[in-house]
């Protein structure tokens, strides 16, 4: 019975020459080393039939058998970009490049499905122009392991400092392409070799049986160390693509007018008009009026605070305010009665308050924190899905600002089988935007408040055998925080399937905050913002310096980005986190972390 499962385990292996076969776990192989061994196995069987010597047919068959190939093999695109591609030809030469084109010469022109359309002169003449291509595998296998090509490419990547909206692209990513292409160079390559020992050998212009045993044997052996040197690189190499700092202000929303500096008299914080307590005794209040002698009454209606007002300290007077013109700053700066400036220049618009006594009793100014409500403070909770039902996937993210309200945007592209992805051209799916009358707070929107403005930065990953399709906001304990869509799938098919399930961080309730306190506006460093990967981190908006900016800017902003690899891929992760500069207020931003195709570069040549 033993002996019975053992020959039935072996023929399932055989069977499915695709996958590899251990200790009964089966890992789907990556299309290149699946149209590899399938090609092995092809040019094989031809051999053998053309050792019997008996086949008055072979010559259709060979050009039928590597048609049918070339035709459904070959005919994926994967999409590159001009300075890859540069670097391929750098490092591989122009003949490399050109593969592509002579199989689509070959496959188009030379190859034919019925006996009528061969001509044997031109038969011949394809073989003889390919049987020289042996040299060109050599020059593949070469440059690619003398130059140690994989861990070049870690080492670089791993080297390479910011600069504006530069893509921080992921080094397992971009190796697992590398040896796609690599690896589908030096089978095409094959392929014509071989093509053309068959067609000379059938044709009795020299006996290549010989000769095609030995180079079978060298392109396994140089198929297999490329692999080896590829998944060893891989496994240690960085998988997160992130960008770096864009050009302000195109790159960036910010949560305008959510909390700033607030300079008002103590008569206006109760609804009873008194100057009988002190401004620290203002923890939590609101604009109940505007008396005579206040600012707002010297400044009118745009300088009254609109929402809740908080920590309220008192602040000597007469004051010098310079009121800003601008929509997103409620003051410029500050002179108090010392003569000291807060804020930033001189400007002509400047407005003079001071306390006053009510009989025994001084109706102060205090300088407090005013949480606008006609603030873009709002963000969206609604789910951003791929087309499941066209089979697609999220293969990148983004974060964007439209009216008041942020929204998640992903890009989608369609899933296809062993891993591979459909090039598409615009796959950026539109944000849904919604009116903020027509839906419900905390259901389909989270509102910033003085009690609940943190974000959880977090990075979610999916389950074994899943791929990202969705991605949205939620809530817990009154703070931000998100969650992924993980969609389980066939690796062989690329079929998603109906199953699935919404991935959240462990909610955690205690988490370090980022201390963004005394910070001044990113956009003046002079340095790009630095990544913080820490995990279980909280970030809350807040107010900018006092003195630098007088807290009129709310920090951190968003980066609004698009966040998807040059060569998209499904997504296993998506995170979000925290990049700044000590002393400003750095940025909130998404990543992505592509599927790991290391457990899928399979040893399927025997």
């Amino acid at each position: 019975m033993l002996l019975i499962t053992h020959v039935i385990l072996i023929l399932i292996c055989v069977n499915y020459r695709k996958v590899t076969c251990e200790r009964n776990h089966t890992v789907a192989s990556v299309y290149v080393d699946d149209i590899t061994s399938t090609y092995v196995d092809i040019e094989e069987k031809l051999w053998f039939l053309i050792g019997l010597k008996n086949q008055s047919d072979m010559v259709l068959n060979i050009h039928r058998e590597h048609l049918f190939f070339f035709q459904n093999s070959f005919s994926i695109d994967r999409p590159r970009t001009e300075s890859y591609k540069a670097n391929i030809e750098k490092r591989f030469g122009w003949q490399v490049q050109g593969l592509n084109s002579e199989i689509d010469f070959v496959k188009n022109f030379a190859l034919h499905d019925s006996i009528d359309e061969i001509s044997a002169d031109d038969t011949v003449q394809m073989a003889t122009t390919y049987v020289g291509y042996s040299n060109l595998m050599a020059t593949i296998y070469n440059r690619t392991v003398e130059a140690n090509l994989f861990g070049q490419i870690d080492k670089i990547l791993s080297g390479e400092n910011c600069s504006r909206s530069k893509p921080m692209e992921s080094a397992q990513l971009l190796i697992f392409n590398y040896y796609t292409d690599v690896a589908t160079y030096l089978l095409k390559s094959y392929c014509l070799v071989q093509l053309s020992y068959m067609i000379l050998t059938l044709y009795g212009y020299n006996d290549y049986t010989l000769s095609s045993a030995a180079i079978r044997s060298q392109f396994k052996d140089h198929y297999k160390t490329i692999q080896s040197l590829a998944t060893d690189s891989m496994l240690t190499a960085e998988r997160r693509y992130w960008v770096c700092d864009g050009i302000y202000p195109q790159y960036f929303a910010q949560v305008t007018n959510f909390v700033q500096d607030y300079f008002e008299n103590e008569v206006n914080l109760n609804k009873e008009g008194s100057c009988y307590n002190s401004c620290s005794d203002y923890t939590l209040t609101k604009d109940y009026g505007c008396y005579d002698g206040s600012l707002c009454h010297l400044s009118g209606e745009k300088g009254r605070c609109k929402g809740a007002i908080s920590s309220c300290k008192y602040i000597e007077s007469p004051l010098h305010i310079c009121a800003d013109e601008e929509k997103s700053h409620r003051y410029y700066n500050v002179k108090k009665q010392s003569g000291e400036q807060i804020g930033q220049s001189e400007c002509e618009n400047i407005l003079k308050v001071s306390s006053w006594n009510r009989w025994f009793v001084e109706c102060s100014f205090c300088r407090c924190s005013c949480f606008n409500d006609d603030s873009h403070k709002y963000f969206s909770l609604q789910p951003v899905l791929s087309d499941k039902i066209l089979n697609k996937i999220v293969t990148g993210v983004a974060l964007e600002k439209h009216n008041q309200t942020f929204y998640w945007k992903i890009a989608q592209a369609t899933l296809l089988r062993r891993g591979e992805v459909q090039s598409e051209i615009d796959n950026w799916v539109p944000v849904k935007e919604f009116n903020l009358t027509d839906v419900h707070d905390g259901y389909d929107y989270h509102t910033l408040s003085w009690q609940n403005r943190s974000i959880a930065l977090d990075s979610l990953m999916v389950p074994s055998g899943s791929v990202i399709t969705g991605i949205r906001f939620k809530t817990y304990m009154g703070r931000l925080h998100f969650e992924i869509q993980a969609t389980k799938f066939d690796f062989v098919s690329g079929k998603l399937y109906d199953s699935f399930e919404w991935i959240s961080s462990k909610l955690n309730r205690h988490r370090d905050y980022i201390n963004l306190d005394d910070n001044d506006l990113p956009e003046k460093s002079e340095q790009l913002s630095q990544p913080m990967w820490k995990q279980n981190l909280l970030v809350e908006f807040q107010s900018t310096d006092a003195t630098k900016d007088l807290s009129q800017s709310t920090i951190p902003y968003v980066d609004t980005q698009l966040v998807e690899p040059s060569h998209p891929a499904p997504l296993a992760g998506i995170g979000l986190y925290y990049k700044g500069i000590d002393g400003f207020g750095g940025y909130i931003a998404p990543y992505v972390v592509p599927y790991n195709y290391f457990g899928h570069i399979n040893d399927t040549l025997k």
